[in-house]
């Protein structure tokens, strides 16, 4: 259980959290650095829609998007609005062979949208036709809308068929970006969110207890004491002590001799000293000592003790608003993408071209509004334009023509932000769905 009271530990949380739910970072693309892909662009093949009729049913379509992201193939489907005309491209870019995808989408297109028309584009006419569909120089703003496209309103469905029918006679290119994540990312993903939620959980609210205690004791001790001493003691000595020392010695004395003037004296002196001694010691000592002793205590103690307690307690409970309604998005994002982790989950983005700034804005808000279920509570859409005056924006045109998201670098860690959203298969059919019925003539 972490600390309620570190409030660092609690903004750093709370910042991981906007980062991964709230995408506050998306808000802000335009202060961000632009991080281009550099992925190649040879290995896109289109399909163009000649007639894309009803469906049978279009949750079969599902089948062939969740085989699609089971190769971890990018999906893009390309809608040309321009002089009353519709065009439709649907495209897949992959890193291998395009044999399998493209035959699994082909046969998916066939039997899931009986009557339909579509004609198979080779690698260098799908190379073409992205350039002139994509070329900056033709347009004048460029607008992405990071929603999930989760509306299934009888009012509001196909999405794309009502965003023709709002847009009237504007033209714009549209396109819708899908590219397929790896089971082990999604595990992953969920882990942190999960540990994510653990951590947050701990601030989610404190408990506060105040107590205050006065205790008053009154004690009587009676004590008495009586205690009887007799004791008794004798002591004997007896010793005995004999000494004897005797000493002897000869003792010689040298002589000095001084002669006369003149005359010679031959002196001689002999020195000799002896000492012997004998000492005899005997010591005898005996000692008897006898103790005899009586003691007899008595004690009587009696106490008397009153105590009086008087104590006043206090408790209460203070929530955290932010952080409970992070938890709640945090357990609602967690439990859709658990749901949805056993099939393929792609990074799904929606960008708009125009000539128009008008166009192009509203195309993103419309779309955006069209395809926003409000009673999916996981996170906000998110808007953002780019004019032909800002530096990087032939690089982001050219970025979304090689069916790659835009992403950027967010200081001080260098996070990626993308312009994309997790979203499931049957997701990505409400948009790709678009049985047209009435408006603009479909493109033959």
């Amino acid at each position: 259980m972490q600390n309620p009271r570190n409030d660092c530990l609690l903004n750093e949380v709370i910042s991981k959290c906007e980062i991964l739910i709230d995408k506050s970072n998306c808000n802000c693309l335009h202060d961000l650095t632009f991080c281009p892909s550099h992925k190649l662009e040879g290995c896109i093949n289109l399909l163009e829609i000649e007639t894309l009729a009803s469906p049978i049913s279009p949750i079969f379509f599902t089948f062939v998007l969740n085989a699609l992201g089971n190769l971890k193939e990018v999906f893009g489907y390309i809608l040309k609005s321009s002089h009353h005309t519709l065009t439709l491209y649907v495209g897949l870019k992959t890193a291998e062979g395009m044999t399998t995808s493209l035959d699994i989408l082909k046969n998916g297109l066939k039997s899931s949208y009986p009557n339909s028309k579509f004609r198979e584009l080779s690698p260098k006419e799908s190379s073409l036709i992205l350039e002139e569909l994509f070329n900056p120089s033709c347009y004048h703003t460029l607008s992405s809308a990071i929603v999930i496209p989760n509306n299934t309103s009888s009012s509001n469905a196909p999405i794309n068929q009502k965003l023709v029918d709002l847009m009237g006679n504007e033209d714009f290119v549209a396109l819708f970006l899908a590219s397929a994540i790896t089971r082990c990312e999604i595990k992953c993903l969920i882990d942190e969110l999960k540990l994510l939620y653990t951590m947050l959980s701990s601030f989610s609210e404190t408990n506060y207890s105040f107590s205050h205690s006065v205790s008053k004791n009154t004690a009587m001790h009676i004590s008495s004491s009586l205690t009887e001493n007799d004791s008794n003691t004798c002591v004997d000595i007896n010793g005995t002590l004999y000494a004897r020392n005797t000493s002897k010695y000869t003792l010689i004395t040298p002589s000095l001799t001084t002669p006369l003037q003149n005359s010679r004296i031959l002196n001689i002196s002999i020195g000799f000293y002896q000492t012997s001694g004998n000492v005899n010691t005997n010591s005898q000592s005996t000692e008897r000592a006898e103790t005899k002793g009586c003691s007899d205590s008595k004690t009587n103690l009696h106490i008397n003790s009153t105590t009086i307690t008087n104590s006043d307690a206090l408790s209460f409970t203070s929530q955290n608003k932010l952080v409970i309604d992070l938890l709640a998005k945090l357990d609602i994002l967690i439990a859709r993408l658990t749901l949805a982790s056993s099939g393929p989950l792609f990074c799904f983005g929606a960008y708009f071209l125009s000539a128009s700034s008008a166009t192009s804005i509203r195309a993103a808000f419309t779309y955006s509004g069209l395809a926003t279920d409000e009673l999916l509570n996981t996170e906000d859409t998110c808007i953002t334009t780019w004019e032909d005056y800002d530096d990087v924006f032939p690089k982001l045109v050219d970025e979304i023509r090689n069916f790659n998201h835009l992403s950027f670098a967010a200081s001080p860690k260098n996070e990626c932000v993308t312009t994309a959203t997790l979203i499931t298969s049957s997701e990505l059919l409400n948009s790709f769905y678009f049985p047209y019925l009435d408006g603009p003539t479909l493109n033959l």
